[in-house]
């Protein structure tokens, strides 16, 4: 099969219209600096603040300030700070945020794709912290966390009722520091009971990262593999070098693996769906401040368009991820094995606050572009296949070997028995 329309790799731009507003798509705060998930950007309106009584603000900012035996070692903006934190945590949403000056440079620097800490995501599910992903080759892969652990402690302390955010600050730390978490498997936990043995205790060793999202390996000679493991600024480029590589073999097909993928830049992931789908909509976002927008690829050809494609998901697929996979389902552009995908179909903005702050703010859901919601309902696999792991595959570093991933042998099997 040759391949001569794919086109030079570009750069995810970042240019914006209003530089104090980035459009960011999450499925989670990223657990100890991981990378976080963004896409374009644009400016929102400004409103006038609400016509309401503030009388008992003033009132419990009195009393915390007189009579509080630290409300006087506290200066103003500590309880301006306060009260903002309180308007955001008051949407009891866990990817709407208020990070600080301090958070904001940490968060600027896991856009850029460089951070220090452990290399995980989180989210939560059942009302729980739960792992999504170790990001590959990271200190949490190495030292054994894996999708669906739920941390219960950190640093023996219990983590299961805090907000992400906090959840985050303790585990994040500078390079050559330790954590150690309190896990167990999230199976474990929906049982009636669970013993001290489910739990493990995993010390991590914090360390510089530098992402890489994108990777293939030689699973079959006639077929080309490809994962992508999250959609950051260098994602789109990675993937069309990585793309023409595999493309100068003869192969049936392509294997367009996003288990465990988290998400990533709302545009990375329209730019790569494009190189199927053509000009057409790829996701449909709806929001009170937006009204309805339709993302479109910045192209008019699709030159993957006719070659047989196969995307895998799991449980832990989500949010820019599950754009890809809805995307090219809805189209018929490729059939979607593995198991229902996570259900994060909310857009969160950036705002650059005065002080250097940031506020992550849910601003939207997005939908296919058959219009369906993805949020907490997921992409259901066109083939379901389950991957039933034991203790031992589960503490497999890497990859798993091709025979004992059935989920990635039907996709093989899908694809050469066309």
């Amino acid at each position: 099969m040759s391949f001569v329309d794919l086109p030079p790799p570009q750069s995810t731009s970042l240019e914006s219209q209003s530089p104090r507003w980035k459009k960011i798509l999450v499925v989670a705060l990223l657990c100890a600096s991981s990378f976080i998930l963004g896409g374009l950007i644009f400016g929102l309106r400004a409103t006038t603040a609400p016509e309401v009584d503030l009388r008992q603000l003033w009132e419990v900012w009195n009393m915390v300030q007189t009579r509080a035996v630290d409300g006087k070692t506290l200066q103003p903006k500590d309880f301006v700070r306060g009260a903002a934190q309180g308007v955001v945590s008051a949407l009891n949403d866990p990817y709407s945020v208020l990070f600080s000056p301090e958070e904001s440079k940490e968060f600027t620097q896991q856009l850029e794709g460089t951070f220090e800490g452990i290399g995980a995501e989180l989210g939560i599910r059942e009302g729980v912290p739960i792992v999504i992903a170790p990001l590959p080759s990271t200190p949490a892969e190495k030292a054994g966390l894996r999708s669906g652990d739920v941390i219960l402690k950190v640093d023996g302390e219990d983590v299961t009722t805090l907000s992400l955010d906090k959840i985050i600050k303790k585990i994040r730390g500078e390079a050559g520091t330790k954590v150690t978490l309190s896990v167990i498997p999230l199976g474990a936990l929906n049982k009636k009971s669970f013993i001290q043995s489910d739990i493990k205790e995993i010390e991590i060793i914090r360390a510089s990262i530098q992402i890489k999202t994108v990777e293939t390996r030689d699973i079959d000679s006639r077929i080309g593999y490809i994962k992508i493991s999250g959609f950051n600024a260098d994602t789109v480029n990675d993937f069309i070098v990585t793309l023409r590589e595999v493309m100068k073999k003869d192969i049936q097909g392509l294997i367009i693996d996003v288990r465990n993928n988290p998400g990533g830049f709302l545009d990375a992931s329209v730019q790569i769906a494009g190189l199927w789908t053509g000009a057409r909509p790829v996701v449909i976002e709806k929001g009170p401040t937006i009204g309805e927008v339709s993302q479109i690829p910045r192209r008019k050809d699709a030159p993957l368009n006719g070659i047989p494609t196969v995307v895998l998901v799991n449980n832990f697929s989500a949010s820019a991820s599950e754009i890809l996979a809805g995307a090219l389902q809805d189209y018929e552009l490729a059939t979607i094995v593995g198991e229902k995908t996570f259900g994060k179909g909310t857009v969160q903005d950036l705002a650059e606050l005065d002080d250097g702050s940031l506020l992550k703010l849910t601003i939207a859901r997005w939908f296919t572009p058959k219009n369906r919601s993805i949020d907490k309902e997921g992409i259901e696999p066109d083939i379901v296949v389950k991957l039933d792991l034991t203790m031992e595959d589960r503490l497999i570093i890497g990859p798993l070997p091709l025979s004992k991933d059935t989920q990635l042998q039907t996709a093989l099997k899908h694809i050469l028995t066309r």
